[in-house]
């Protein structure tokens, strides 16, 4: 292994594991994903309250990112309607690209923006996910990791 980007939640104990540094890049926030053409498409924000009557597509249950994503909205008293599932969120992205409903997913995950896509800022109680990097203590990177690892800090810091 020559490095390995973990998100979730709340990146707790990676820096106890052995033989591993554990590095936090930042954090990535959520944005509401909508197909070109959606009646939110030239808003700026939009409020979580606002997609209790919007089908919204989700990730799988037993995903991270939805759990994630449940436990804030939990906390943020927010109950959406899932009209349909992926397991991947390129095949989430798919199904928003083809007018099913609006997703809450991660930014990167819209970075470039896909064609048919579109997405609004959420206001209010933010959603974030953060992003750490887990790197080998006792092994020197290959030279494409060693080139690798100073964009991805770069990514996070602008």
């Amino acid at each position: 292994m020559q490095a390995v980007l973990l998100h979730g939640g709340e990146v707790r104990g990676i820096e106890q594991l052995d033989g591993l540094q554990a590095e936090l890049l930042g954090e990535d926030p959520y944005v509401l994903a909508l197909p070109v053409g959606h009646r939110w498409q030239g808003r700026r924000t939009v409020r979580l309250q606002d997609l209790g009557d919007e089908p919204v597509l989700a990730l799988a249950g037993g995903s991270g990112n939805r759990a994630l994503l449940e436990q804030q909205l939990a906390q943020a008293q927010v109950s959406l309607r899932i009209g349909h599932e992926a397991a991947h969120i390129w095949a989430l992205l798919g199904m928003v690209k083809a007018g099913l409903g609006c997703a809450l997913v991660p930014a990167m995950a819209l970075q470039p923006s896909p064609e048919g896509i579109t997405q609004v800022a959420l206001r209010g109680q933010p959603l974030r996910r953060k992003v750490a990097l887990l790197t080998p203590v006792e092994r020197r990177l290959t030279p494409l990791a060693q080139r690798l690892l100073p964009e991805l800090r770069a990514a996070f810091a602008a």
